[in-house]
């Protein structure tokens, strides 16, 4: 017999595949939509404030203000989500996982990461979902979760001896690393930098470094991987041409371009196993729990909104993958 947390984790996939079913004939003939656990990546914000500090001063230029404060869900994101939350709505009706009309008791509950672009993201969900029914968003008071800020928990908090020791052992030669993806620095200097002013980031060698909190970056690295975000962001903003890299990208094409960069990062930083095993576990337990029957909550559509980091984990812990058209 498959072990049984094996059986949940079949159900958790099965649960979040079936809905992207095109054949809805073929899905209920084969299946019966019971639960879904989803977790969910807040929508479109700005830099955060400290990303905007750390890409500014490795530029040595301002970057675009958006109309929207640092690290905040913008209105063209809260759109973007409502109908996201629209669509999904949908397809549970259609497979008898929803009523219609406002959600009854047992029918959906929500948690968010505390911060404003999460409870905006889960409120955009909910208001495509159930338009005009008021569901409520829960989430701490405060700027922790135990769920989605893990690294603010002494429980939940690296070694740091070891997190550098992983990090190491994962990076291997970051020289060799830098000089594969020479190409693609490049492209991305030619970009950000000014031509008439220094942009030493570019130039240096990557290593691994460790702040006194016991967090390790790769130098040179994360900042560039925070450009190619914030530049992603930027194109699915719909920004003006003119305020995305000073117009120098004009093609999606251009911005695919630059994502090894992001990749790699994600690579050695939240990728890196140890990290993932000791800060995203919690949250992976939590959703593998929603899926079994009398969870609590107990509820058919368990929706966890949260940030790329809690998904890169549970994405690592869980051992798969996945790659959307346009992206790398």
């Amino acid at each position: 017999m498959m072990p049984v947390r094996h059986q949940v984790l079949l159900r958790l996939l099965l649960a979040c595949a079936l809905p992207l079913l095109t054949a809805p004939g073929h899905a209920a003939a084969q299946f019966t939509l019971e639960k879904v656990v989803e977790l969910s990546r807040h929508g479109i914000r700005p830099p955060t404030e400290g990303n905007r500090e750390a890409i500014e001063a490795a530029t040595q230029r301002p970057w675009t203000q958006w109309t929207t404060h640092d690290g905040e869900l913008t209105g063209h994101g809260y759109a973007a989500v409502v109908n996201k939350g629209r669509d999904e709505g949908a397809r549970y009706r259609q497979l008898g996982l929803l009523a219609a009309g406002c959600p009854a008791s047992g029918e959906i509950y929500v948690r968010a990461s505390p911060l404003q672009r999460t409870r905006a993201t889960a409120q955009a969900l909910v208001d495509g979902a159930f338009p005009g029914c008021g569901v409520m968003i829960h989430h701490v008071s405060g700027d922790a979760d135990p769920l989605f800020q893990t690294d603010k928990f002494a429980a939940t908090q690296t070694d740091p001896a070891r997190q550098l020791a992983e990090v190491k052992k994962t990076a291997g030669d970051l020289a060799q690393r830098r000089q594969a993806l020479a190409p693609v620095i490049q492209l991305l200097k030619n970009a950000v930098c000014a031509p008439d002013k220094p942009c030493p980031v570019f130039d240096l060698p990557w290593q691994v470094e460790q702040s006194k909190s016991g967090k390790t970056s790769i130098s040179g690295l994360s900042v560039m991987a925070n450009m190619v975000e914030t530049l992603r962001l930027g194109w699915s903003e719909n920004l003006p041409l003119s305020q995305l890299a000073w117009g120098n990208i004009t093609r999606a094409s251009q911005v695919t371009a630059l994502l090894p960069l992001l990749t790699e990062n994600y690579d050695l930083s939240n990728d890196v196993f140890y990290t993932a095993q000791k800060r995203g576990s919690i949250l992976l337990n939590a959703m593998l729990e929603g899926v079994k029957e009398g969870a609590a909550p107990n509820v058919r559509w368990l929706l966890l909104v949260a940030h790329d980091t809690n998904i890169a984990m549970v994405r690592t812990l869980m051992d798969f993958s996945w790659q959307l058209p346009g992206y790398s």
